[in-house]
């Protein structure tokens, strides 16, 4: 029986559009690929989530991998959590979760100074009923160390607990540690999964 709801905040319910923000500088395709290699694609976008390194030194290492496009690098860093938006349905669904009698948190890879504006801006966090996430902890999803701070702060089961995230290794992970799980590729599929999983259908749409 799921008595639990977790959910990833990136895509899930912020969206997070990295290949739209890039477009939104119209730069050309040689640049587009070569910035993006340095910053999203990059490991060290991974390494900026777990907070262990400064956030000037992070972003010193982006440049250090397209020197030629520094101002670019630093604009895209400065101003990427104004492109994160918190979705319509958000602080709805997670109402309607918690009215249902469901505990509900969040498990998700985030900067401090990203997470630090969401968490003051996005509504659905004043309902939730806490979280784990990555710069705190100094631990990233994939890796299963995270998944388990989340589940012994909060005497959580894995197998009473439902985890939803838009990216696969996550769900592989949560899956071997006894997580139900929704593998969210879109809207459609977030709310056909918890239709799905809940066995009811949600309000919220």
């Amino acid at each position: 029986m799921i008595k639990n709801v977790v959910f990833d905040i990136g895509n899930v319910l912020a969206r997070f559009g990295w290949q739209e923000y890039m477009d939104s500088f119209h730069f050309s395709e040689e640049a587009y690929e070569i910035i993006a290699d340095a910053t999203f694609r990059s490991p060290l976008w991974m390494e900026r989530d777990r907070g262990v390194i400064a956030e000037e030194e992070i972003l010193q290492q982006f440049i250090a991998c397209a020197p030629q496009y520094e101002r670019e690098i630093t604009l895209l860093a400065e101003h990427i959590q104004d492109w994160i938006i918190e979705y319509d349905y958000s602080e709805n669904l997670v109402q309607e979760l918690k009215n249902a009698g469901y505990r509900v948190y969040y498990l998700s890879n985030y900067n401090r100074k990203g997470f630090e504006k969401a968490y003051a801006s996005y509504r659905f966090f004043r309902h939730m009923d806490g979280g784990v996430v990555s710069w705190q902890e100094k631990l990233v999803k994939p890796g299963a160390e995270i998944y388990r701070c989340l589940l012994d702060r909060y005497h959580l089961k894995a197998e009473e607990t439902l985890f939803l995230d838009d990216t696969l290794p996550n769900i592989e992970t949560a899956e071997n540690l006894g997580f139900k799980t929704v593998h969210v590729t879109g809207r459609e599929a977030l709310f056909e999964g918890l239709k799905n999983m809940l066995g009811f259908e949600l309000k919220t749409r």
